[in-house]
């Protein structure tokens, strides 16, 4: 074997880099298991003290490899990430709506009745089929009023820069589309903020399709919360503040000066006969150099440097214990928390020589000590040395590059308590670029904001103060007005980068439009319910790979030892691969990695045979295996790629189980083939180069290599039995024996756990009677007291607490079995558009697979027959994996839905059928090239399907075995996933022998009778 060095040097780089990349999991569980003991007081487990600790240690080193060195925060940025079904929390997918946008571009004219019956309709379409809500209206305005226009609709005073009364419906079908798409844009940038500032850890946002935003966010506990934060609409405003600038002699500052004082006296540090007007600065703050604050936010992060040290930081060691030294006893960090109460924790926006910049925030504080700020400043004694309309506000987005310091400002209230003006007067907000080539931002205002606009820039311009952009109580940008502005065109000056200057175009935008986003799907798992699946996949995986480690060696002896180090080391690849790539784990992702497990061995197996017939035509053992590798590496590439195709083609659901299964799927099929291929062969050549021999087998290891069943002679047979099946299938899907999961058909699931034993019926029956319009299905899974409830309550309501509505109308009609919020250990919604979406992705998924692995195989083969072949073997066992799923559906203790989960199934079915089908015709193809003769077709093709028969035979009950555990052991969330595969291995592995070679062979036969 050539380049045997560079393979083990990079498989030894690969190990390192899979070991680097986990060993941050190992460290952040560590520091999590010391969190947990010190939260638990007397076996009760504080929460709030345990986030203490964990946030006063997210900034301490935790983890050092010499060459570099890596904070708690680093190492938890770094871990393996895993789904929500494995440690719980909440997914949501919420979509902006549309509907909404589209009546507040209409301005007075949304009250009309010809757009309200349009956008009714189009509600309607969009609920049951896919396709871009803007059509529907367009389509469904243009049924109703087919002799009238769009444009008097939407040409107001606005949107007069866009549409005239003479624009055609194209151009206003083109602007409704655009300002949606500028909402969606609008929405993602709020909801990244409020997520970034909710303190929930490892959070991802990402854009869908169609301008939906999936937001997960682990460990959540409190779903209602989170739904009204996601929900509510953008609220922008703009305030006076009390910023810091020379005219108005640091006014910020000095206030804070007032209170850090009054705290002073409150704690007893000094009386109040001390007059010091000194202000308090950071002990070792750091230099802070003049020039504003753009200087400033970039040496935010000197200034706390020093300071972590009278943080919580050294929370294991003090903070339960007595903090009433006497200051002479403290060290300088310690002293200056005791004397300065306030700039303990909120660093004023001076220098470290005490000069002030002149800046809209008064100072800053670290992420964590927020809350204690707002505290301090909240104490009645601060109140009182302040004027009544102060009200505080902090920065949405991180100061600079630092992650966690965050600028202070103070608000002033005008004369009604509230902000100085609204945001729903801004009619545009773009970036321009000035005379000097710099970025800057443009912002309209309409005709009553421009007054008011006028007054209040010139009252803040006579001291230079600053004005603040307030989205959601949290302020994105103050600068300084310079001069009265009397025509509602501002520019907002700065040193921008484009996209920042787009998002802050974007905030300032987002008063404009009444478009709420609205939760159209989401998925809650409590923690009880992720530490069982992962510890019920863990169990599959370990005992898993022991199944396939003892077939093989009961198989191929000292050849099955080789294959299952390849196996392991192909697992730890893929994890590791897997946390490299910042993907997450799911309970999907593991049974993709069980599955792999399986597959993995396909290749060894093929390379093992084809060593056998080496061996038994008298070839030397190093010839054997040399021949045994290059004969195999066809069939090993053309099998894996056709499934690595299906696994690609999975990624196009963007999002969701068949996503996460997907990844596992590729990388797994990539990994598996260096580890069988290359890895798995070293073993082998080094062992035999030291002792000169290797076995491959068994005396009972070639058994059934001399098969001669007439496979093609009794083809017809076969076709009728996969007829009969596939009809009394469609009979019964025709009766109703097949069911659409959620996914599917939109609802609400929950997983329910009743304190004592209940039936299915009894339960059904009573949400029948509560819940009026609905239609409920109930199941037991697993044990007699636990059950998943499935409705279609309230699930076409806008009604943005419709959730919770539902989610309590549940739990009171379940009432006399005792159900309570603590019993759900998970909950889903899927809306109608999400499930019309679902579908049709679904279809389409399945279809250019079946159409892209047709296309391989005729490249592939160079023949058409062999792509029908294929083509009819993939088709049949679909057809006879749903024929068999309607048939027992009913009759099975689990939940048998066709949803997403199934799909997935469905199309590693697919790949796998593949798999077989390749492997014969690639014998097929050989035999033909080898006789080059006018054989009898089918004899040809009998002898290729006898040939690869134990191979077949083989690796099917390989993988079996271990879906078999799967399903066994996976626990009831993938029974449904594990019975589908169980299914379809077993009938891919019947049509590869007993339809896609027969066909085969009759279109060959056609073809050459054709000749």
């Amino acid at each position: 074997m050539k380049n045997k060095g560079t393979i083990i040097i990079f498989t030894a780089i690969l190990a390192l880099v899979s070991i680097y990349q986990l060993s941050f999991t190992f460290v952040t569980r560590n520091v999590e298991s010391k969190a947990k003991a010190f939260a638990t007081v007397d076996g009760v487990y504080d929460s709030d003290l345990y986030k203490r600790y964990i946030d006063s240690i997210g900034r301490q080193v935790v983890y050092n490899i010499g060459i570099a060195s890596y904070t708690y925060n680093d190492c938890k940025q770094n871990e393996l990430n895993l789904g929500l079904d494995l440690r719980g929390g909440m997914n949501v997918v919420l979509e902006i709506s549309t509907e909404d946008i589209i009546k507040g571009l209409s301005g007075p004219n949304s009250g009309d009745k010809e757009l309200n019956d349009a956008l009714a309709k189009a509600r309607t379409s969009a609920g049951q089929k896919e396709g871009d809500f803007i059509d529907f209206f367009a389509g469904h305005f243009q049924e109703i009023a087919p002799n009238r226009s769009l444009a008097p609709l939407f040409a107001t005073r606005e949107n007069s820069e866009y549409i005239k009364f003479s624009s055609t419906n194209k151009e206003v079908i083109e602007f409704l589309k655009q300002e949606t798409k500028d909402a969606s844009e609008r929405a993602f940038e709020v909801i990244e903020t409020r997520v970034a500032q909710s303190n929930v850890s490892q959070p991802n946002i990402q854009r869908l399709e169609g301008g939906r935003i999936s937001v997960e966010l682990p460990g959540v506990d409190n779903p209602s919360r989170i739904r009204r934060m996601l929900q509510e609409s953008a609220a922008l405003e703009f305030w006076d503040v009390y910023g810091n600038s020379k005219n108005n002699q640091y006014m910020g500052l000095s206030m804070l000066n007032d209170a850090n004082k009054a705290l002073q006296v409150k704690f007893g540090v000094i009386t109040d006969k001390d007059t010091s007007d000194k202000a308090g600065v950071p002990a070792e703050s750091g230099d802070l150099l003049p020039g504003g604050e753009d200087a400033q936010m970039e040496d935010a992060t000197a200034q706390t440097k020093n300071a972590d040290d009278a943080s919580l930081g050294d929370l294991s060691a003090s903070a339960k214990e007595d903090t009433s030294s006497t200051a002479d006893s403290l060290n300088p960090a310690d002293k200056f928390r005791k004397e300065n109460p306030l700039f303990t924790y909120l660093y004023p926006a001076v220098s470290e020589r005490g000069e002030p910049f002149e800046v809209g925030y008064v100072g800053y504080a670290k992420k964590e000590d927020i809350e204690r700020v707002e505290e301090l400043l909240n104490d009645p004694v601060v109140k009182k040395t302040w004027p009544s309309n102060v009200r505080l506000a902090w920065g949405a987005q991180p100061m600079g590059d630092n992650s966690s310091i965050y600028a202070l400002y103070l608000l002033k209230a005008n004369k009604a308590g509230t902000a100085i003006l609204s945001g729903d007067i801004i009619v545009d907000a773009r970036p321009v670029t000035n005379d000097k080539g710099q970025i800057e931002i443009s912002m309209k205002m309409n005709e009553v904001g421009s007054k008011e606009w006028k007054l209040i820039t010139k009252n803040a311009s006579v001291n230079n103060d600053f004005i603040a952009v307030v989205l959601d109580g949290k302020v994105y940008t103050a600068p300084t007005v310079k001069s009265e502005i009397p025509n509602g065109l501002s520019v907002i000056q700065g040193r921008y980068e484009l996209k920042e200057a787009q998002f802050l175009c974007n905030i300032l935008k987002a008063g404009r439009l009444p478009a709420p986003a609205r939760i159209v799907a989401e998925d809650i798992v409590g923690p009880t319910l992720g530490q069982e699946s992962i510890r019920k996949g863990f169990i599959s995986l370990i005992l898993g790979f022991l199944s396939v480690f003892v077939i093989m060696f009961a198989y191929y002896s000292r050849g099955g030892l080789a294959s299952s180090v390849a196996v392991l080391l192909n697992m730890f690849f893929i994890i590791g691969i897997l946390s490299s790539y910042g993907a997450a784990l799911t309970l999907p992702g593991i049974a993709g990695l069980i599955l792999t497990i399986g597959m993995a061995v396909d290749a060894n197996v093929l390379i093992f045979e084809r060593i056998k017939e080496e061996l038994l035509e008298g070839k030397a053992i190093k010839t054997a295996i040399s021949n045994g590798y290059k004969a195999a590496l066809s069939s090993i590439l053309d099998a894996n790629i056709t499934t690595l195709l299906a696994g690609i083609i999975m990624t196009f659901a963007g999002a969701g189980p068949l996503y996460g299964f997907a990844i596992i799927l590729i990388i797994g099929i990539l990994s598996s083939l260096y580890t069988a291929i290359l890895i798995s062969r070293i073993i082998i050549e080094n062992r035999v180069n030291k002792s000169g021999e290797y076995s491959f087998g068994y005396s009972y290891s070639n058994i059934g290599q001399n098969i001669n069943f007439d496979f093609i002679g009794n083809r017809m047979k076969f076709y009728i039995i996969s007829a009969v099946i596939i009809v009394a299938g469609v009979i019964a899907i025709a009766s109703g024996g097949l069911t659409s999961g959620i996914d599917f058909k939109g609802g609400w699931s929950y997983t329910v756990e009743l304190k004592d034993a209940a039936k299915s019926e009894a339960i059904k029956k009573i949400l029948d009677d509560q819940l009026p319009g609905s239609s409920n299905e109930v199941k037991t899974i697993g044990s007699n007291n636990r059950f998943r409830i499935v409705t279609s309550y309230m699930i076409e309501s806008s009604d943005r607490e419709a959730s919770q509505i539902v989610e309590e109308a549940v739990i009171s009609a379940l009432s006399p079995f005792q159900l309570s919020r603590d019993n759900i250990l998970s909950s889903t919604k899927v809306g109608p558009t999400v499930a019309s979406s679902t579908r049709s992705k679904s279809s389409y998924i399945v279809i250019l697979a079946i159409v892209v692995i047709f296309a391989y195989i005729v490249i592939r083969f160079k023949n058409f027959s062999y792509g029908l072949g294929a083509t009819v073997a993939i088709i049949h066992d679909v057809l006879v994996v749903f024929s068999i799923y309607a048939l027992l559906g009913r009759f099975l203790p689990f939940r048998t839905e066709i949803d997403q989960t199934f799909i997935a199934a469905m199309l590693t079915i697919v790949g796998y059928s593949i798999n077989d089908s390749v492997v014969v015709f690639d014998r097929i193809r050989e035999f033909f090239t080898e006789r080059r003769s006018t054989e009898n077709v089918g004899a040809v093709i009998n002898q290729a399907i006898n040939k690869t028969l134990s191979r077949t035979l083989l690796t099917s009950s390989t993988t079996l075995f271990v879906v078999l555990i799967l399903f066994i052991f996976g626990g009831e969330a993938l029974k449904s996933f594990s019975f589908a595969l169980l299914i379809g291995i077993a009938v891919g592995t019947y049509s590869s022998v007993f339809i896609a070679a027969p066909i085969v062979t009759d279109v060959l036969n056609r073809q050459k009778g054709k000749e």
